[in-house]
């Protein structure tokens, strides 16, 4: 089974928002075998990648996810919203969400022979958002599946809803900002900034010196959602979700 086979199955049953009976192919045996995946099945999916997650940057994620490091996935374009967005699922849905800080791009950060420190990549962030990404698994195992699987499909992103913008955060500020999340009106989970990887702008250090070393470049214009700030907590269809954020402001969603 080639990688572009096991991505035209991850692509279908993506578009349908369902969930696979079995797997499409025989498992990834390492990072190089899961990201030709996942570039398959960004190329077969045939839209614009608007960002990247990075996923397992908190302890409750990485303990949930039997792993002890983050990963990347891209962020698809018609999955993209903005705050006080309806945002489909399906009845197989997890619908996870997850409250994290996102940065949006000013400029590029292309692979170089230097890695990036915090502030060359602080300098390339145009604004920060508050945002909710939706997790979803496509494949049979769900979280148990491994992370070679969870980086093919797409490191189980679904969508990401987007907050107003915020211009000249420092990179000081960013651990320090608090969330608190409210499902239905009623708090359900709090957090702050440094549970993702130490602090976000720490987590976009990681995903620039990640892709440098892969010869991947972060684009401008790009988000980068930089990871769980909260516990893990899951919606029903019908819910309506708000996080506040410090400093950031709102972003709010209602999961159909």
């Amino acid at each position: 089974m080639t990688a572009d086979a096991i991505a035209a199955a991850i692509v279908e049953t993506r578009k349908a928002l369902g969930k696979m009976e079995d797997y499409p192919g025989p498992a990834p045996q390492d990072l190089g075998q899961a990201l030709e995946i996942q570039d398959a099945v960004v190329r077969q999916f045939g839209e614009p990648v608007a960002g990247w997650k990075i996923g397992c940057t908190s302890k409750a994620a990485q303990e949930t996810l039997g792993t002890d490091g983050p990963f990347f996935g891209p962020l698809i374009g018609s999955r993209f919203y903005a705050s006080g967005a309806q945002v489909e699922t399906a009845p197989t849905s997890l619908r996870v969400v997850e409250p994290e800080i996102a940065l949006r791009l000013g400029h590029d950060l292309a692979p170089r022979s230097e890695p990036y420190s915090v502030e060359d990549v602080m300098a390339a962030v145009e604004t920060v958002h508050p945002s909710l990404e939706v997790i979803d698994r496509r494949l049979p195992g769900g979280f148990a599946d491994g992370v070679l699987w969870h980086i093919t499909d797409c490191g189980l992103s679904d969508a990401l809803v987007l907050g107003p913008g915020t211009a000249d955060v420092s990179a000081d500020a960013l651990p320090e900002i608090a969330v608190e999340a409210r499902v239905n009106g009623v708090v359900v989970s709090t957090g702050i900034g440094r549970n993702a990887l130490d602090g976000p702008q720490l987590a976009l250090q990681w995903i620039a010196n990640t892709f440098s070393t892969l010869g991947r470049t972060l684009e401008a214009g790009q988000v980068v959602s930089t990871g769980l700030l909260t516990s893990i907590f899951t919606l029903n269809p019908g819910d309506e979700i708000e996080a506040e954020y410090a400093q950031l402001g709102s972003v709010s969603a209602k999961l159909l």
